[in-house]
């Protein structure tokens, strides 16, 4: 009798802890499913059928969230400050990274890409920069840290295929 009280229990506190989303799974190609594009106004995202966009109560020109994890574009133009006319990518980058309270960050380089990595909290966030004709682009890539081993090449594969104007 003692035994199946014990299972029953561990039984519930599984549940409970299922439910609360203190177990995950970690995602497989099947949970990062097929490749899908999203356009914007000026901007071209490669990402997967696992993403929804959604409204960004933050404000972001792109928001798209998936089980195991979320994609928030910003679109800066040049017309917005004259500080912006001139300023190369790299400038730009940093002056997001410091502006954002990630001055200690550095830069990283890769494939053409411009990025830096952050974590908070649980999750990790890639923060990627492009530059268009007329804007600045930052793509913010976040995934749950201890899923990051396998999703890593997922997001510098997402990154490589965005397109901007």
């Amino acid at each position: 009798m003692k035994r199946i009280c014990a299972f029953v229990v561990c039984f519930i506190i599984l549940f409970c802890c299922t439910g609360c989303g203190f177990i995950r799974v970690v995602p497989d190609a099947d949970t990062i499913g097929q490749s899908k594009a999203f356009e914007k106004d000026g901007i071209k995202l490669l990402l997967t059928d696992a993403y929804e966009e959604q409204v960004s109560e933050r404000g972001f020109y792109g928001y798209y969230v998936a089980e195991f994890g979320a994609v928030m574009v910003e679109r800066i133009r040049h017309s917005e400050s004259s500080e912006y006319d001139g300023m190369t990518l790299e400038e730009f980058a940093e002056r997001y990274k410091n502006d954002n309270g990630h001055a200690k960050t550095a830069l990283q380089y890769e494939d053409g890409l411009v990025y830096y990595p952050k974590e908070e909290g649980n999750r990790t966030y890639y923060t990627f920069f492009y530059s268009g004709s007329d804007s600045f682009w930052t793509v913010q890539l976040a995934c749950y840290t201890t899923d990051l081993i396998v999703l890593k090449d997922t997001i510098m594969l997402f990154a490589a295929a965005v397109e901007v104007e």
